[in-house]
C-alpha cells in the first residue's frame, strides 16, 4: 500500500477528539455523591455521533464474520468426505470438528490480550 493511500486511510479513519464531559441538552445528567457525570453507553454514542468510518468498520468486521460462518458450513460438508478418504472413526471426525471451535476459543482469547496490549489496529494489521 503506497504512503498516499496509508495518508488517505488515516484521514478517512481518523476519531475527532469528543468532550464527553458535555451531555446532550435533551437528557439529565445522573449525579454521585461526588458530582461526577455518568454516561450510559447511548450517551456516550450519541454524543460521539455515528459516521461513514463505522458504516465502514461495521462492513469490514462483519466481512470476518462471513468468513468464519463458511468455515463452520463448509467443515459440515466436507466431514463426510473426510471420514471416508482417511478411513475415521465417528468419534475421530468430531475431533476434527471440535479442533475448530477449540482454534476459535483460544486464538479469540490470545488475540484479545495481544490486542489489548499493543493496540486494535497494530493487531489486525498484521
Amino acid at each position: 500500500m503506497g504512503d498516499s493511500m496509508k495518508t488517505q486511510l488515516v484521514s478517512a479513519i481518523h476519531l475527532q477528539e469528543v468532550e464527553l464531559q458535555e451531555r446532550p441538552a435533551d437528557q439529565q445528567a445522573m449525579k454521585t455523591d461526588n458530582n461526577d457525570q455518568t454516561f450510559t453507553v447511548e450517551d456516550a454514542v450519541e454524543t460521539i455521533g455515528f459516521g461513514r468510518f463505522h458504516i465502514l468498520l461495521f462492513v469490514i468486521m462483519g466481512s470476518t464474520n462471513i468468513v468464519e460462518a463458511m468455515e463452520i458450513m463448509l467443515l459440515a460438508v466436507v466431514s463426510p468426505e473426510i471420514r471416508c478418504e482417511w478411513r475415521l472413526d465417528d468419534w475421530q471426525v468430531a475431533l476434527v470438528s471440535t479442533m475448530v471451535f477449540l482454534g476459535f476459543m483460544v486464538c479469540g482469547v490470545l488475540g484479545g490480550y495481544v490486542a489489548d496490549r499493543y493496540g486494535r489496529w497494530k493487531v489486525r494489521n498484521i
